[in-house]
């Protein structure tokens, strides 16, 4: 059976093929596609699973990374990080997360968790948040807020229904800025205090509903119990003592790209307008989709936390009622999972399959299109005999 990480669905649903977008133009890729890095044998599978995915989501640069008992033995890039300038795409190369960011705020949760500076069981708009008001300083309408819990925030069910509210708050920066009379794109705790003025949907714990919003709180708490920002409190937490040092936040504006960053190409009428790639508020969702990330990095993140490695800590908690993470089982034992991501001009997913576990990033999405990765658990089902050795020096971790 799939295996999921906390409170993450393992279809992440869209926000709002060959590809066009009003910021990047029409892209047209040639065929085959141009690979770039290095695999050891016998792991053509895995380049035909990613060239599948990208060309049923017309998606024209990716990066993909496999390991194998935590020994990276693949790491490519396939097509172009720039299809204007013909640039082509480096297995290094950075790229937003989208939801996958999820998963990393988790794990910053769990972390304090474990050094008892917050309980699953709190209600974090009574401690860590109590100083948040609604609108112009009202008092927040709904008193259950006061009953949303950390475990609930993780897992979906703190009481907002974006089907029932009409539109994502925490990517509709026009409605919270009419909302809260601001003129600039609202951050994280100004769309929480929007929020603060509506009755929440459903009472705490009671209903499943995807929620950025809640991930938008517990990124907001994560920074305040450290008391600083939520990139900086991440660096301490995550991206720094699992050595990801190209692990950052999504720059603002979004047209100021990092150096190593890739450009991004929307498809279709979701992915022009306000959805358009380089017209994201993602300054309002740094815990559910803000940071950025390389192919290497994320492999780090998905080897260590689950044990995969000799000398690696797990980020691991037996009684799956006092941690956030994901990883229910003993290191070792066999699971399964897929997370992915989805934001306009970004398709991303990382998974695990016993023994195996890779980490695909693209440059575009199919709005029109569920995530499949299926084509890399296929390969991982495939490969029957794995190569010695190891592309990484050092090795993870």
């Amino acid at each position: 059976m799939p295996r999921l990480l906390a409170g993450l669905l393992l279809v992440v649903p869209a926000l709002c093929g060959l590809v066009s977008t009003a910021s990047a133009g029409a892209v047209s890729t040639p065929s085959p596609l141009p690979v770039q890095g290095t695999a050891l044998p016998a792991m053509q599978v895995w380049d035909a699973a990613a060239q599948q995915v990208m060309t049923r989501q017309g998606i024209p640069g990716a990066t993909l990374i496999v390991t194998y008992d935590g020994r990276v033995v693949l790491e490519r890039g396939y097509g172009y990080s720039d299809v204007a300038k013909r640039s082509l795409m480096q297995p290094g190369a950075a790229f937003r997360l989208a939801s996958v960011s999820k998963a990393l705020t988790d794990t910053a949760i769990s972390r304090l968790v474990q050094r008892h500076k917050l309980s699953l069981t709190e209600h974090p708009f009574t401690t860590v948040l109590n100083s948040l008001r609604g609108p112009h300083g009202t008092k927040p309408v709904d008193k259950r807020v006061d009953r949303i819990t950390l475990k609930e925030l993780i897992e979906h069910t703190a009481g907002w229904d974006i089907a029932r509210i009409g539109f994502d708050p925490v990517f509709d920066p026009a409605v919270v800025e009419r909302g809260l009379g601001i003129h600039s794109t609202p951050t994280c705790e100004q769309v929480i205090e929007y929020m603060l003025g509506r009755k929440l949907n459903h009472a705490p714990g009671t209903h499943y509903a995807y929620s950025n919003l809640g991930y938008c709180v517990l990124g907001d708490i994560i920074a305040r119990t450290l008391h600083t920002s939520y990139g900086a409190a991440m660096q301490r937490l995550v991206f720094g003592p699992l050595g990801m040092t190209h692990t950052g936040m999504s720059l603002s504006p979004l047209t100021a790209r990092r150096p190593d960053e890739v450009t991004y190409y929307g498809q279709g009428a979701t992915d022009t307008g306000p959805g358009d790639p380089y017209r994201l508020p993602l300054v309002g969702a740094l815990g559910a989709a803000g940071i950025v990330t390389t192919a290497q990095d994320l492999i780090r993140f998905v080897v260590i936390t689950s044990g995969q490695v000799a000398g690696s800590t797990p980020w691991y908690d037996a009684d799956a009622s006092h941690s956030a993470q994901p990883y229910e089982d003993p290191p070792g034992a066999s699971i399964q999972f897929e997370i992915d991501g989805s934001l306009p001009g970004t398709t991303t997913s990382f998974g695990e399959y016993d023994r195996v576990a890779y980490v695909f990033l693209g440059n575009s999405r199919n709005p029109s299109l569920e995530p499949d990765n299926s084509p890399f658990f296929h390969a991982a089902m495939d490969q029957s005999t794995w190569p010695p050795g190891d592309l990484f020096a050092p090795p993870i971790p």
